[in-house]
């Protein structure tokens, strides 16, 4: 402290320790160097050589080991712990860095907090970021908002914001906003995309540019690079789409080989797989084709003459709460509040609450105690009947005794004589004035119809005591002073305080060092001290103050009692102070070349030591070999043999073991212990025993694995290469590159894993994830359970891939691999690929199957069942059962107007065939129908697909199409079309028919003419004949 001019209570120790501090005050400085360029900051500690060592006018800082804050000019409220912590930082404020490098290169970044090794390393102004783990958020610059949690994540972000990554390199490229990835590599490649979410291993891996995707379970949306708006839950659901848009699928390898194609919906395990480009399709528990556009597809398209629907159950819940639409179109359960138009309203019993809106209010009619009261405006206080106690205010008021019209809080006027009189008719004070939080209290003298001060007298007889001028000159005897103090008399002090510059008449000097100083010497020929080579003794009451002990180079400087001791040889060692605490003589000791000890006592710098430093307290050690080392302060610290540049900032009995090369730190707490360039940020027995290792605080942590990291909390093992616990309690990491973000009795047991939060949750294999909730599960290889309450992911072999997914709900059960259950509650998915989207007691026990609603049962290969109510089960492999009892829609067409009915009881479809829906009609030549019907090819033939002793009769779809040109396409002939044409040449026969009978009518009248010519003629011929004989 060289240049301190005004600066006061400083604490300075070490070699040029706050060397330039001029008027700064309350900082405290430990160790070489530390705060040497502060000049006008306060409220700052260092701890540590060179910590905050370019600090100028930056306050309440604090910087715990070597480098920590070292650039840091201007920046406050910053707090860093370890080597090099912020160590970068000028401007920025309010900032936290726990561990090695931690925000090294933070400039004007405000609110960060980093914990573990370079965390946040490269941030510049970035701010309000958090980074848990090694290397986590390491390239942010500009980046604000973010929350990185594990090893690498978020690592190259250099300005995207509001970014929330949960698991080792998630969102490692990203450069985007508002993006939420949860597990291992997810959102991996992301660097402009936006508003995605990600759940699960490598979900949305290659996503670079897309925005506001969904993806829950390993692999899904994972090569999507621009595609925008998607929602993808299963393992590899919608697996190759890169730019395709608006897609929703469910289940395993739903929609998997899409590439391009938009608003499209995959329902099933492999729904939709078919597809590569088309779009506005819906795909349930089908493959789909590699072309659909504007296709709905349900079930496997070669045994859909399985396909089985039936019932629906409905049940109103009792208890509920009704739901209305008001007036206003507004929907809600009912509810009044409670109001009061009425007046005259009495209150019995007690009224609590501030007064907020009560208006009208006359005072005159408030009866009664009133312990406090806030009025407005110039109000009347009835003085019968009331009584005020307590602390009475008024607010925005003015109040006058005396006056009417009061021109401040409190006026007393009066027209003459004594106008005013303070009266105690008990012994005491008659008048006290007392200020109130800012200590303070002004007397002021002031005429207030002239607007202008006047002289305050404080008067006894009637004689002037003491006056006040209005040039702000105090008379004491005289009414007339002439200076600030003016005293007409004689001054009688008991003691003089100050340094006597500008006092004269003074007595002259004689030579020699005078008890007041001297004036003239010139430093080197003038001195005080010895010219041999004998050590310098300062006294104070008979006993050593301070003694300065020669040597070939630099004195060692010994202050305190006189047990302190510097060893024979030692060089420029220092004991400043202390070796008494008032139990007695307890001596502090110096082996250390360069080395420091502030005070305290029983301190100790052992042999084999420089510069290294021990600020003050008690029974506080560096042993040998800890070159560079500083113990702040505290009680029983120690740092043993070997690790370099180590710091402890206090705290009691934290211990830094042997072990590792250099630099590493414990901030403060209670028994906390560290090794291996490990770092801990305080708290209570809490432990960093690996390389680069960090706790930041808490109850009983342990960060044991290399590069490891517990944020805080309580009773946390972070016991493997690379795991990251951010907060809570009883979390425990035993895999490398865990992750748990914080919760109660959270469990990660192998590598890649990740715990998001909740309690007592479990990721058991490898790349597992647990989202959060309660007693959640995930025991297979990349399984993920997104949230819930006692869902479990279990497979039987441990070294087989999963990859199933629990999107959430309660207590859902997935016991084979690429499985998926997206909530609800009790639903099971127990064979491979099987799919449960929701609902309550549904099963999905087959190869491949899906089940849906309530207590429905796919227990076949294949199979698809649905049910609204009542329990539906497959009735055999690769069939679709729905069980709805009050019908069922399918419709073609977004506006609902195309598709078929099946009605609740009925048996048969019902196509839409209303003449609103059609155009373009045209009547048809029924005779010519009639030809093609006859002339059409009709057989008999099976489905390959089938056995070939099932039989169909029927033409061919491409003879139909050829014949008669209707439908979508020459492979299909649909029903309307087949009943048209029969109902077409059934009028062609007709007709034909029609006009058979027509000529055959014409012939018989023709016939029944030459019958009738005839028998003329036959009865001409007899006449002649007989006329003849």
């Amino acid at each position: 402290m060289n240049s301190n001019t005004t600066g006061s209570g400083n604490t300075a120790s070490g070699f040029e320790a706050l060397l330039y501090n001029t008027t700064g005050s309350a900082n405290t400085a430990h160790g070489s160097q530390a705060l040497e360029a502060n000049s006008t900051g306060s409220g700052n500690t260092a701890v540590g050589s060179e910590s905050l060592n370019s600090n100028t006018s930056g306050n309440n800082n604090t910087a715990s080991g070597v480098a920590a804050l070292e650039l840091n000019t201007t920046g406050s409220a910053n707090t860093a712990s370890g080597v090099e912590a912020l160590g970068n930082n000028t401007v920025g404020y309010y900032n936290t860095a726990n561990g090695y490098t931690a925000l090294y290169l933070n400039t004007n970044g405000v609110q960060n907090t980093a914990n573990g090794y370079a965390a946040l390393y490269s941030n510049a102004s970035g701010s309000e970021n958090t980074a848990d783990g090694i290397a986590a958020l390491y390239s942010n610059t500009t980046g604000a908002n973010n929350v990185a949690l594990g090893g690498e994540a978020l690592k190259l972000n250099t300005s995207g914001s509001a970014n929330t990554a949960v698991g080792l390199q998630t969102l490692y490229n990203n450069n985007g906003d508002e993006n939420t990835a949860l597990g291992a590599t997810a959102l991996f490649s992301s660097t402009t995309g936006y508003n995605n979410t990600a759940v699960g291993k490598d979900a949305l891996y290659a996503s670079l540019s897309g925005y506001q995707n969904t993806a829950a379970g390993h692999g899904a949306l994972r090569n999507n690079t621009t595609g925008t708006r998607n929602t993808a839950l299963g393992d590899q659901a919608l697996y190759a789409s890169t730019n395709g848009n608006h897609n929703t699928v469910l289940g395993f390898q739903a929609l998997s080989s899409s590439l391009t194609g938009d608003f499209n919906i995959g329902l099933g395990e492999g729904a939709g797989s078919s597809l590569t480009a088309g779009s506005y399709n819906i795909e349930i528990g089908t493959t789909g084709a590699a072309n659909d556009n504007n296709t709905m597809r349900i079930g496997d398209p070669t045994v859909h003459t399985n396909t089985y629907i039936s019932g629906i159950y409905n049940a109103n819940p009792p208890g509920g709460v009704p739901v209305y639409i008001n007036a206003f179109g507004q929907l809600g359960t009912s509810g009044t509040a409670v109001t009061n138009n009425q007046s005259g309203v009495t209150l019995t019993g007690t009224f609590s609450g501030d007064g907020e809106g009560l208006t009208l209010l006359n005072a005159t009619n408030l009866w009664g105690t009133v312990a406090d009261f806030h009025l407005s405006g110039n109000v009347g206080l009835r003085s019968g009947g009331n009584s005020f106690t307590g602390n009475q205010t008024l607010l925005s008021g003015f109040m006058g005794l005396g006056t009417s019209s009061p021109h401040s809080q409190l006026e007393v006027s009066g027209t003459s004589g004594i106008q005013e009189r303070v009266t105690d008719t008990t012994s005491g004070n008659s008048l006290v004035f007392q200020a109130g939080s800012g200590n303070n209290m002004k007397v002021t003298g002031w005429n207030y119809f002239s607007n202008s001060a006047v002289p305050l007298y404080l008067s006894v007889d009637g004689a002037n005591t003491i006056l006040n001028s209005a040039g702000g000159r105090v008379g004491i005897g005289t009414s007339n002073p002439q200076s600030t103090l003016h005293v007409a008399g004689t001054v009688t002090a008991g003691t003089f305080i100050g340094n006597g510059a500008g006092l004269t008449n003074l007595p002259s000097a004689s030579s020699g060092w005078q008890l007041g100083g001297n004036s003239g010497t010139t430093a080197g020929p003038n001195f005080v001290g010895t010219t041999d080579n004998q050590a310098l003794e300062l006294h104070v009451n008979g006993a050593r103050g301070l003694r300065l002990e020669p040597n070939g180079s630099a004195p060692n400087v010994i202050g305190g009692a006189s047990v302190n001791f510097v060893a024979s040889g030692t060089l420029g060692a220092v004991i400043a102070g202390g070796g008494d605490d008032g139990f007695g003589p307890a001596g502090n000791t110096n082996y250390g070349h360069g080395s420091f000890i502030g005070g305290g006592v029983f301190n100790r710098i052992d042999a084999n030591n420089y510069e290294s430093f021990i600020g003050g307290g008690h029974g506080n050690t560096t042993s040998n070999s800890t070159w560079y080392a500083t113990i702040g302060g505290g009680w029983q610290n120690q740092i043993q043999s070997g690790p370099w540049y180590s710091t402890i900032g206090g705290g009691w009995q934290n211990q830094i073991r042997s072990g590792g090369n250099h630099a590493t730190t414990i901030a403060g707490g209670y028994q906390n212990i560290a090794s291996f360039d490990g770092t801990v940020a305080g708290g209570v027995q809490n432990s960093a025993t690996n390389y680069y290792a960090t706790a930041g605080g808490g109850v009983g942590n342990v960060a044991g694995g290399e590069r490891s990291t517990v944020a805080g909390g309580s009773g946390n093992q972070a016991l493997n290469l690379f795991a990251t616990i951010a907060g809570g309690e009883n979390g425990s990491i035993s895999g490398n590159d865990g992750t748990i973000g914080g919760g109660s009795g959270n469990s990660v047991l192998n590598s890649y894993g990740v715990v998001a939060g909740g309690h007592g949750n479990s990721a058991v294999f490898q790349e597992a994830t647990v989202g959060g909730g309660g007693g959640n599960y995930a025991g297979g290889t990349a399984a993920t359970v997104a949230g819930g309450d006692g869902n479990q992911i279990i497979t039987q072999f441990s070294s087989q891939p999963d990859y199933s997914v629990i999107g959430g709900g309660s207590a859902n059960s997935v016991s084979a691999p690429y499985a998926t259950i997206g909530g609800g509650l009790q639903n099971v998915a127990s064979a491979q690929n099987a799919t449960v989207p929701g609902g309550y007691g549904n099963s999905a026990q087959g190869l491949n199957s899906f089940a849906a609603g309530v207590s429905a049962t796919a227990s076949d290969s294949g199979s698809f069942v649905m049910a609204c109510g009542n329990p539906a089960s497959s009735w055999g492999n690769n069939t679709f059962t729905v069980r709805c009892s009050g019908g069922a829609r399918f419709y073609s067409i977004n506006s609902g107007t195309g598709g078929v009915v099946l009605n609740g009881g009925g048996g048969s479809w019902s196509s839409l065939s209303d003449k609103n829906v059609k155009t373009n009609c045209v009547p048809v030549d029924a005779k010519a129908i009639l030809e093609k019907v006859v002339s059409l090819p009709v057989a008999t033939w099976s489905y390959k697909a089938q056995d070939p002793s099932i039989r169909h009769v029927g033409p061919m779809a491409q003879d139909f199409y050829a014949s008669f040109n209707v439908g979508e396409d020459d492979t299909h002939i649909t029903t309307i079309d087949e009943e048209g044409v029969a109902l077409a040449a059934i009028q062609g026969l007709n007709q034909k028919l029609e006009e058979k009978q027509a000529t055959i009518h014409e012939q018989e009248n023709q016939i029944t003419d030459l019958k009738e010519r005839l028998e003329r003629l036959e009865q001409l011929i007899n006449a002649k004949n007989g006329g003849g004989n």
